[in-house]
């Protein structure tokens, strides 16, 4: 029983230190790009990755959500003394999470446009189409490595 709080607190350690990790390479992914597309690419371009922020602030939710709670799921296994659970777990929601992740980008493909004007590329900014749909595009191979932090 000693060892289970180890092994658990070594697990939560290296969680929380995963979870801010990749929570300050998503905030710098955006900082980034937010630089470079206002300073080299324009307004109109700024304005199009402005449009596509909730789909990567959807992305972003969905994935920490998933590893938050395999983290949890999998210590648990592990405190239990259950490593062939956990490992079954972590399999499971590396599964799940592919799937989704596939599923995102097969439906955004297909929709593509159409959610670029649900998200604000119509009437007076309609001109912003084309540019919300091309970041969206490029946008959409990213989700494989969004989805496994």
């Amino acid at each position: 029983m000693k060892n289970n709080g180890k092994i658990i607190g070594k697990l939560f350690r290296n969680s929380v230190l995963s979870i801010i990790a990749a929570a300050i390479a998503t905030m710098l992914g955006v900082v980034i790009d937010g630089i470079i597309i206002g300073r080299f690419l324009g307004p109109d371009s700024m304005a199009a990755y402005g449009l596509v922020t909730p789909i990567i602030n959807l992305a972003t939710a969905f994935s920490g959500v998933l590893a938050t709670g395999a983290q949890i799921i999998c210590a648990q296994r592990l405190g239990a003394g259950n490593a062939d659970k956990a490992r079954r777990a972590f399999s499971m929601c590396m599964v799940i999470t592919a799937i989704v992740a596939t599923l995102m980008i097969v439906i955004m493909l297909i929709f593509r446009d159409p959610i670029c004007v649900m998200l604000g590329a119509r009437g007076n900014s309609a001109k912003l189409l084309s540019l919300t749909s091309d970041y969206l595009l490029g946008l959409l191979f990213s989700f494989p490595s969004a989805f496994e932090y």
